[in-house]
């Protein structure tokens, strides 16, 4: 059961790094990302405007992998999709768990999460309210 859990919440954090991403591409003006602020400080804006990332990671500089927000949270979607695979390869033989209408299951349950997570996280939690007064 504990397989089934990690398997949802792996798939949960993968569609949160997903919303950062195309959040930090496609909004990030209106993004909680975007600090006026902080203009004058590069290594905020490098590091979270995609326009303006520079900064290559120097672990991997064989690949010119770039060290910013946009990779980070693209690079640690994948990683929580492969967490994810990993963890419901280790679920239990047990009959119920493997018949089709469990796997259809899981496959409308987890379209549901991701879709639900990522439009949560893109469409409210990641972007700059603007307050009525």
């Amino acid at each position: 059961m504990i397989y089934l859990i990690l398997v949802v919440l792996f798939w949960i954090l993968a569609a949160i790094c997903n919303a950062v991403s195309d959040t930090l591409d496609h909004h990030y003006y209106v993004s909680i990302f975007h600090r006026p602020e902080n203009i004058n400080n590069a290594r905020w804006t490098n590091f979270f405007n995609p326009e303006k990332s520079s900064i290559s990671a120097y672990i991997l500089p064989f690949t010119k992998y770039k060290l910013d927000a946009w990779h980070l949270s693209k690079s640690l979607m994948i990683i929580f999709f492969v967490c994810s695979l990993l963890c419901a390869i280790k679920v239990p033989n047990i009959p119920i768990l493997h018949t089709k209408w469990f796997l259809l299951t899981m496959f409308i349950g987890l379209g549901l999460f991701w879709n639900g997570t990522f439009n949560l996280f893109y469409n409210h939690l990641l972007k700059v309210k603007k307050w009525k007064i």
